[in-house]
């Protein structure tokens, strides 16, 4: 996990509200529990200035400590031509809570809805 600045607790704000919501709702078998948490959801970190990532503590709950999985998705953000050029993790805490939204490429904005493929990932045991 990169490292996490501490800001002062805020909710998320309608963009990263509206990407996280459209992200959770691939995982079919618990969408509804994932976005049942965006209304408890605060911002508690980032990564750095640059960085539109966002660290996420779960209201009442405090933020993760260290989150230790992963949403079992593949993000990818294609660019203009097509072609992949990044990709986001959403990291969760003991597979229940949300803890963070990570970008895995040079930006400083939230990918447009439409430029993100998502796919489940493969389970490991059936590779």
């Amino acid at each position: 996990m990169p490292p996490v600045i501490p800001i002062e607790p805020r909710p998320l704000d309608d963009a990263e509200r509206m990407l996280l919501e459209y992200i959770l709702r691939f995982d079919a078998a618990a969408a509804e529990e994932w976005c049942c948490q965006l209304d408890q959801v605060e911002v508690v970190g980032v990564q750095d200035d640059r960085s539109p990532s966002i660290w996420l503590g779960v209201a009442g709950a405090g933020r993760a400590s260290a989150p230790n999985s992963t949403l079992a998705l593949d993000i990818g953000v294609v660019g203009a031509e097509g072609g992949e050029i990044g990709a986001l993790i959403v990291w969760v805490e003991d597979g229940v809570r949300l803890a963070g939204l990570d970008f895995l490429y040079d930006t400083d904005a939230l990918p447009p809805l439409e430029r993100l493929r998502i796919s489940p990932s493969p389970d490991p045991r059936e590779l």
